[in-house]
C-alpha cells in the first residue's frame, strides 16, 4: 500500500477528519476530534503509526518485523 491508497483508505472511514497540528512532517487522521493514525510520509521508507489495543499491538509485533512500538 502506497501512501496515496492509505490516505484514501482513512478518508473513506466514517467521519474521518485529516489534518497537520504536529507541522508538515505528520499527517494526522481523527475520528471524533481523536487520533487513530500519524502518518510521517519523509524519509527512506514512510512510517505510520496506528492506535490499537496494547495486547493486540504485542500480537501484532510478534507476527511481522515491520511492526515496531510507537516513539513513545
Amino acid at each position: 500500500m502506497n501512501i496515496e491508497q492509505l490516505r484514501d483508505y482513512c478518508l473513506a472511514l466514517p467521519h474521518v477528519d485529516e489534518g497537520m497540528p504536529f507541522g508538515e512532517d505528520y499527517i494526522v487522521y481523527k475520528v471524533a476530534g481523536r487520533i487513530f493514525a500519524i502518518l510521517m510520509p519523509d524519509g527512506a521508507a514512510p512510517r505510520l503509526s496506528l492506535k490499537c489495543d496494547p495486547d493486540w499491538a504485542e500480537e501484532l509485533r510478534a507476527s511481522y518485523t515491520a511492526i515496531i512500538p510507537g516513539y513513545h
